[in-house]
């Protein structure tokens, strides 16, 4: 599959990760930390209902979603990112590409979670 600008990318937030919400409805920075790896797992959620989205998102969580951050693929490719769609599991994507510099890495989570938007379930 390939990714396209106006495709929309989902981040699950699940109660462990509630932090990751500012108080007024806003995505933190925390949201699109990378992993171990250097990616930061995300769902392709484009033409999907929103129930069809949570029911994806129980799907593959033990854990129930309690919102999520999502935002649209071009935000990621205007930073200069990829995304990898790997379909491992059903619609799962990594955005990859992050710099090893601390605080280029920083600025582009930033740049995510600015243009990133929250939805509570």
């Amino acid at each position: 599959m390939d990714i396209v600008s106006d495709d929309e990318l989902t981040r699950f937030i699940r109660p462990k990760q509630k932090r990751y919400v500012t108080a007024d409805g806003g995505v933190r920075t925390a949201a699109f930390s990378t992993g171990s790896d250097g990616k930061v797992s995300v769902f392709v959620t484009s033409d999907m209902l929103l129930n069809e989205i949570w029911d994806h998102g129980d799907a593959h969580f033990p854990h129930e979603t309690i919102g999520r951050a999502y935002l649209q693929a071009q935000v990621v490719i205007s930073e200069g990112l990829e995304i990898d769609f790997n379909n491992e599991p059903p619609k799962h994507a990594d955005i990859i590409g992050f710099p090893s510099d601390k605080d280029l890495n920083l600025a582009k989570r930033q740049a995510l979670a600015v243009k990133a938007k929250f939805e509570k379930r």
